[in-house]
Order: C-alpha cells, then structure tokens, then sequence
C-alpha cells in the first residue's frame, strides 16, 4: 500500500515546506524520490509511527488521527514559538493507484477541502504549472482541474466538473456538478455557474453573475465549416447578467450589463446592457422594472 502526506497548513516559517508539498511512501517504508516534492528529516520523526501503521490498514479513527476513515492528520514537532522555525500539519492519505499523482500538481491555500477521486493539476504538456486555488476551497469527487489554472478565495465546486487550462477564476465562484469549462476562459467574482452548463473555449465572464442550468455557450458560428475563416470566438458576459435554464448564446455574442436572459432563448446578436431577452432566436425587450436591480445571492 502506498501513502501520500500532503501539507496541508503550516504554522510559522517553515524552512523546508509549502502547502501542497508531499511526500509519497510505498509499502510503508520506501520514499518514492521522483514523486516526493519536498522532505525534512525533522517531521519524518513525528510522523514514522503514524505512516507505518497506516500502510499495514490499522485505522486513522482508532489512531485517533481523524474523525472519519481514509485520511489522518499528523503535526511536525518544531515547537515554532520557541525555535522561531516552522511547523506543518499533514494530511496522510491512500493512493489512489488508478490515477497516480496527477491530482498533486497543485498549490493550494488554507481550509480547502479536497475529496476523494479529484485530480488537481492535470498536466497536458511539459511545461504546464501547478493549478493554483485560494483559501477555503471546496472541491467535489470526480472533478478534474488541469495545470495553468488560478482560482481565487471560496472556491466550490459540485461533483464531476471539468475545468482545462489556462482558466482564470476570481473569488467566490460556485461551479454546478457537471459543468464543462473547455479552458482559455476568464470569469470574475462571485459567480455561480449551475449544473450541466458549457463554457466553450474564449469566453469571458464578469462578476455577479448567474448561470442557470444546462446553458450552452458555443464559438464556432460554422462548425466544420469555412475552416480557412476559423476563429474561435466565445461569448462576452459582462457584469451582474442572469442567464435562465437551457439558454443557447452564440458565438461573440455580447451580453450587456445587469441584463435577464430567459429560460430556453437562443441569444444570437449582442444584448444592449439592462436589457431582457426571451424566445427563440431572442427578441430584446426593456428589462422590466422589478428587475432592474444588482444580482446578490443569499449564501456563497
């Protein structure tokens, strides 16, 4: 059986590690060097016992190391008050051998929460960098966040999402269970994003905005077609937009400012900002005065 120790929180300065580095353990005694990030001799004392017991199946909860099973939790000894050092907390975890270590590539910030069978960091080349997420981040089983991509502070997401690289994400964005953010995309703050949604390639997002369930944004106006004209070009969704259910916006599509998309409309030319579309194709209309408001959302 193979561990991973994951640093998790470090308190103080410590010398020798950065959240996010690890140290892999196979059959409980060998360090595996290629995929170990970082290794300090001081905390291998304190978490020895630990990581031996644990590859030969003994319980984190009757270690008294954890609250649930498949994760314990062990603190490096310096006493970092006194030795004006550093000490870390580790995170000590099973490898998932059907994955491998892709799911490490990453850099994260304080109190995230990562479960089980997500993949951080997904490397697509060579020279791709660590995926970089804020604090207090909530990341659900079976989503995948490739390398070159920033995520801000209160990241969530639900289960099965996919986002490619060089995405940019500011703080506060909700991202639905199977949502498909097909990467080179930009989105502001607070921003939810509902379940089974497409963001294509190219689009930019502003903030305080809402995307309703299984909206689909594309761009490519003639796909397989005039490929000698081809330039993919996704919608522009400026800031405080709503976008209702089942919504279909088309490529370079420009949505104004504060303006409410209605369930099911096909928006196929720029919507003049506080504006409201509805049908399909989508005729403009004056947005109502009951909505002529900021979008805010009650819990984040």
């Amino acid at each position: 059986m193979s561990l991973v120790l994951e640093i998790v929180e470090i308190k103080g300065q410590c010398p020798a590690y950065k959240i996010g580095d690890r140290i892999v353990i196979e059959n409980g005694f060998k360090v595996d060097l290629k995929k170990t990030t970082a290794i300090c001799m001081h905390s291998l004392a304190s978490i020895m016992p630990y990581y031996v017991a644990m590859s030969k199946g003994v319980s984190s909860v009757e270690l008294g190391l954890s609250k649930q099973e498949g994760k314990a939790y062990v603190q490096c000894l310096d006493p970092c008050e006194r030795t004006e050092g550093g000490t870390v907390v580790f995170e000590i975890k099973k490898l998932n051998s059907r994955m491998g270590l892709d799911f490490y590539y990453a850099e994260l910030g304080t109190n995230c929460i990562i479960q089980d069978n997500v993949v951080l960091g997904l490397k697509y080349n060579k020279k791709c960098k660590k995926v970089k997420i804020g604090n207090n981040a909530i990341i659900r089983s079976f989503s995948v966040i490739y390398a070159d991509v920033i995520i801000g502070d209160d990241f969530t997401s639900g289960h099965r999402v996919t986002i490619r690289e060089n995405t940019r994400f500011g703080n506060k964005i909700v991202v639905g269970t199977g949502v498909v953010i097909d990467g080179n995309v930009e989105i502001g703050d607070r921003v939810k994003i509902e379940t089974n949604t497409y963001i294509p390639t190219y689009t930019k997002i502003g903030s305080d905005v809402f995307i309703g369930p299984n909206v689909v944004m594309t761009n490519d106006k003639y796909p397989q077609r005039l490929r000698d004209q081809y330039k993919p070009e996704g919608p522009i969704i400026e800031d405080g937009v709503s976008i209702g259910a089942n919504s279909t916006i088309l490529p370079g599509v420009k949505i104004g400012e504060g303006s409410f998309i209605a369930a099911g409309s096909v928006v196929t030319k720029d919507v003049p900002l506080w504006s409201m579309v509805k049908g399909g194709p989508g005729k403009v209309y004056p947005l109502p005065k009951k909505l002529r408001e900021r979008n805010r959302a009650k819990k984040w």
